[in-house]
């Protein structure tokens, strides 16, 4: 399983967009894996 650590300062972001962000990630990496390999585009 694919790992994403993100170092922002305290209080940069809402609990709204902490969660967007982390949907968002798991978007893309769904999106990422769902590809074959050698055919793999960064979001």
């Amino acid at each position: 399983m694919p790992f994403a650590n993100f170092k922002l300062p305290e209080a940069a972001l809402s609990k709204a967009q902490k969660a967007d962000l982390a949907h968002r990630t798991t978007d893309c990496w769904s999106n990422i894996s769902a590809k074959a390999p050698g055919r793999i585009r960064w979001c």
